[in-house]
Parts: C-alpha cells; structure tokens; sequence
C-alpha cells in the first residue's frame, strides 16, 4: 500500500493568516489540530489565537500566558495541547557599558484540555 501525504505549496496559498510579530524577531509557532478543522497559534499578547481553516477566520482565543506564547501544540490522540511561553528581553544598555543586561518576564510550558471538534 502506498501512502500519499497532501503537499501544500507557501507560493500560492488558500488562505493567508495576517499576523503582527513587529516588535519580536522571535519564532511563533502553530499547529493544526488532528481533526483537521482549525489551526491554532500563540502571540506576543500572552493569547492563543484559533482560526477556522474552512474560511480562513479567527474562531476564537484564550489568555494562555502574561508573555509572548511562542509554541503551540495539539497531543495527536488524546484531547490535550500545550503552549511555551517567555521572551528573551534585552535592556537598553548603557553606552559606557561592555555587558548587556538580559531581562525575562516568564518562561514556562503549560498543558491545557482541548478538544477537537468533530463537526462538519
């Protein structure tokens, strides 16, 4: 038996998600939950964002940290997913000064409930 895996090309997409990252140079993941419905990814605003693939819209959101959620990730078999949070913060540094000062709010990975809708 011979599988085929669904290739999809970033050249022409089907929908295109508008995000704002302008303040971070910091990666943020998503994710598509196993049922294959929506997709799902964190923001420098401490929120998980979830958006319905079938049309492309934000379904809806939840505060997951009080800092950037970098990662996001459904379990592929049971109804959990778990977020990543923290930012690595540099301060201003003085100009005199040699070393620069490194400042961190949160860094934490949290695992939630999350289930995945079956409907059509």
């Amino acid at each position: 038996v011979v599988q085929t895996l669904p290739i999809f090309c970033v050249w022409n997409p089907f929908i295109r998600l508008y995000r704002s990252c302008d303040t971070t140079n910091q990666r943020v993941q998503f994710d598509v939950e196993p049922c294959g419905k929506h997709l799902a990814t964190g923001g420098q605003d401490g929120m998980v964002h979830i958006y319905d693939l079938q049309g492309g819209q934000w379904v809806t959101g939840f505060q997951a940290a009080a800092d950037t959620v970098n990662g996001f990730s459904f379990h592929p078999y049971l109804p959990l997913a778990t977020t990543s949070s923290g930012h690595r913060r540099f301060g201003m540094q003085d100009e005199f000064e040699e070393e620069s000062s490194l400042a961190d709010d949160e860094k934490c990975c949290s695992v939630w409930k999350f289930s995945c809708s079956q409907e059509a």
